[in-house]
C-alpha cells in the first residue's frame, strides 16, 4: 500500500510539475476579484482535482482494481470528481449541486454492505461539504487531510493510501505560495473517501471520526454565523477558523498547524478508541 501512496505521488507531482511548465488553457481558473472573499492576487489554475482524476485513472488502469479502492465505490468517487469539475467550470446553484452530492452518496453508501442509507447518505453528503468548505486558505485542506491521515496511519488504523500520495504530490503546489488550486473537484473527491474511512474504520465513533473533526467544525461555526446575520450558509467568506487565525498568526503556519492539530486528535482519539 505504500507502494500506491508513491505512485499516486508521483503521477500528481508530475502532472502539475508538467502543468506549472505549460499551463493547459482546458483548465478552469480562479480569477482574482472573482469572488469578493477570495483574496488571491493572480489566476490561478484549478489542477489539483484535474491531477487526482488522471492519477485515479491511471492507477485503476494498471493495478486494475481503482487504486485499492474497489469497484464499488470507483463510480462514486468519479461521479465526486465530474460534480466538483461541472462546478469549477459553471459554479453550479446550491439546489442540483446538493442534488448532485445526494446521487453520489447513494452510489458510495451501496458499497457499504450492513450500513442502512438512511445513517450513511446524510453522513457522506455532510463529509463531502465540510471538506469542500476546508479548502479556504493554501494548504489548508491538504495539510488537515495528509496529517490526519498520518496520525490514523502510525496508530494502526487502515488508510487510503492513494489520497495520501495525491495529496503529497499536491501539497508543494499549494504551500505556502498556491500555484494551483484543489478546486471543488478535488475537494468533493477528498470528502467522499474521508466519509467512507468512517465506516472502514468501524462507523460512527470517535476512533473514527478523530481526523473529520477539524472539517466539520470548521463547516459549524461558519455555518452558524452566517445564518445568525441572516445570511445563506453556502455563500463564501473570510469567517472560517483558518481566516480567522491568521489575524493573530503569519499566514503560511496556518496550514502546518492545523495539520498538527488534526495529527494529535486523529492519533490520540483512534488509539483510545479503536484499541484495547
Amino acid at each position: 500500500m505504500i507502494l500506491l501512496s508513491l505512485f499516486a505521488l508521483v503521477l500528481c507531482a508530475s502532472l502539475l510539475g508538467f502543468w506549472s511548465l505549460r499551463p493547459p488553457s482546458l483548465l478552469p481558473a480562479d480569477l482574482p476579484g472573482s469572488q469578493a472573499h477570495k483574496g488571491h492576487p493572480r489566476k490561478t489554475l484549478i489542477a489539483g482535482g484535474p491531477a487526482i482524476l488522471l492519477a485515479f485513472l491511471a492507477t485503476g488502469l494498471v493495478l486494475g482494481d481503482g487504486g485499492g479502492l474497489g469497484f464499488p465505490r470507483n463510480w462514486a468517487l468519479l461521479g465526486a470528481l465530474a460534480l466538483g469539475l461541472l462546478d469549477d467550470y459553471r459554479h453550479l446553484p446550491w439546489v442540483p449541486k446538493l442534488l448532485g452530492q445526494c446521487l453520489i452518496a447513494y452510489l458510495a453508501a451501496r458499497s457499504l454492505p450492513g450500513v442502512s442509507p438512511a445513517l450513511s447518505l446524510p453522513l457522506l453528503v455532510l463529509l463531502m461539504n465540510a471538506w469542500n468548505y476546508l479548502d479556504n486558505s493554501d494548504g489548508c485542506l491538504a495539510f488537515v487531510a495528509i496529517f490526519g491521515l498520518l496520525g490514523l496511519a502510525l496508530a494502526g488504523a487502515p488508510i487510503p493510501y492513494f489520497l495520501l500520495g495525491c495529496l503529497l504530490g499536491f501539497l508543494p503546489f499549494n504551500w505556502p505560495r498556491a500555484r494551483f488550486f484543489l478546486g471543488d473537484s478535488g475537494s468533493q473527491f477528498v470528502g467522499l473517501t474521508m466519509g467512507l474511512l468512517v465506516f472502514d474504520l468501524g462507523g460512527l465513533s470517535l476512533a473514527a471520526l478523530g481526523v473529520q473533526l477539524l472539517p466539520l467544525a470548521d463547516l459549524l461555526q461558519v455555518s452558524l454565523v452566517r445564518l445568525l446575520e441572516h445570511r445563506p450558509p453556502w455563500i463564501g467568506d473570510r469567517r472560517h477558523l483558518a481566516h480567522l487565525l491568521e489575524r493573530r498568526l503569519p499566514k503560511p503556519l496556518i496550514a502546518p498547524l492545523l495539520g498538527i492539530l488534526s495529527f494529535a486528535l486523529s492519533f490520540l482519539l483512534y488509539r483510545s478508541g479503536g484499541i484495547g
